[in-house]
This record gives structure tokens, sequence and C-alpha cells, in this order.
């Protein structure tokens, strides 16, 4: 459990910079870039979305490629520490 508190804000802080970074670059707004780079289910944020007028398609757009690229990422970063571990 005391791992789970100490992981939130790092991914909190980690989300606010990327927002920030996407706002300071003119690429979205900062409530829409934050709930797209936030921790947490797609479907819990899209309701976020939706509740504050943030770009829904935005948000989405980013969670559903965040979850591809942990489907297809996982399993290739697995196999490298593996090899890198036995030889």
């Amino acid at each position: 459990m005391s791992a789970g508190i100490a992981y939130a804000p790092v991914l909190a802080v980690l989300a606010a910079g990327f927002s920030g970074l996407v706002t300071v670059l003119g690429l979205g707004e900062r409530v829409p870039a934050f709930l797209a780079f936030a921790p947490g289910g797609q479907a819990e944020m899209t309701v976020l979305a939706i509740v504050t007028g943030a770009d829904l398609g935005f948000v989405i757009t980013h969670h559903l490629t965040r979850i591809l690229l942990v489907i297809v990422g996982a399993p290739v970063v697995a196999k490298v520490i593996a090899q890198r571990r036995t030889g």
C-alpha cells in the first residue's frame, strides 16, 4: 500500500509536466492535456472530460494510445530484460 501512496504523486507530477509541455507548445489546453496524461482509467477520464467540457477526442485518443503502447511494448521490454539476464 505504501508503494501506491508514493506512486500516485509521481504519476500526478509526470502528468502535470507533460500537460504543461503540451500547453506551452500550444498543442492543447490545460485541462484536456492534464486529463489526457493523468493516471487513471479511460472511462473515468472520459467522464471527467465530459463534466469539465474538455476536448473528449483529445483525452480518449491519448488514453487509447497509452493502452496500445503498454499492450504492445510490455512484452517487448520483458523479452529484452529476460535476454539481458540470461546472457
